[in-house]
Parts: C-alpha cells; structure tokens; sequence
C-alpha cells in the first residue's frame, strides 16, 4: 500500500471540489451584483441577497477545503504505526482514511474512505492493530495495514 499516493489521489478529488466551489461562488458573485439603481422588480432585490448569502456560504467551504487539503499534504509522506489521526487502513475491499470527512471514491478496485478522527468508527478503531476485525454497517473488516 502506497499511502502517498492514495493520498494524492484524495487530494486530486478534494482539489476538483475546491475548483467547482470557486466556479459556483464566481456564477453567485456576478448574480449577487447587480445594478440596483436600474432594477425595478424588487423580486430581483430579493435574489441579489440570496446569492450572496450563498456566495458567502461557499467561501467559507472553500476556506474549509483548502485547510483539508493543507491537512492531508501533512500527512501525505507520515508513517502511522498505531491508528490514529492521519493513518490509512488497508482492509480486503477498503482503504479508510482517517484525518477529514470526505466523499468517498474507487481506488485500485477499493473503495477509499476518508473519515473525521472525531467519529465514532474513528474512535472505535484507535485501539485496533493489524490483524484486528472491526464492522462498517453489515460488512465486516479486516486490518491488513496501517501507516
């Protein structure tokens, strides 16, 4: 299991979010600008606030995302030998990362998932070691590896 590149390829996936972020608060900036003194329909008033309500909304993810990002950069090239904050779990259909809440993806036919250290799964596996079984929903897990 190469971590840094299964890291890479959250980051990949995380960077492709921040982008389409950007793009919807640039659509949600041109809405939320509008000449007011040439708008006579105050419906269109009440639509310039709500996009940038939503404009707002969106920076604040965006700043969100790039602390993640700058999160897993950090940990990309780490050797975990305990699970904690920043290991990567290889189990026999899953890599589980642990570090940020993240959409989920495929990667080498395994599914990648990437969830908050502060979860309850997060907190149940802290004391797992290789070799270890633990449950996500209905389907058991085995630890092939940590790091």
């Amino acid at each position: 299991m190469n971590k840094s590149v299964i890291l890479e390829n959250i980051i990949k996936h995380q960077t492709q979010l921040l982008k389409t972020l950007e793009e919807s608060v640039a659509l949600y900036k041109t809405t939320s600008d509008i000449d007011e003194e040439n708008t006579i329909d105050p419906e269109d008033l009440s639509h310039q606030g709500e996009a940038k309500e939503m404009q707002l909304h969106l920076e604040e993810r965006i700043k969100t995302e790039k602390t993640t990002i700058q999160e897993l950069e950090k940990f990309k090239n780490s050797i975990q030998e305990n699970i904690q904050e920043g290991a990567l779990i290889e189990t026999g259909t899953a890599f589980i990362y642990l570090g940020a809440a993240l959409n989920p993806f495929e990667y080498e036919a395994k599914e990648v998932y990437c969830i908050s250290s502060d979860s309850p799964l997060a907190k149940s596996l802290f004391h797992k070691k290789t070799g270890d079984n633990f449950k996500i929903g209905d389907t058991n897990h085995t630890i092939l590896n940590i790091s």
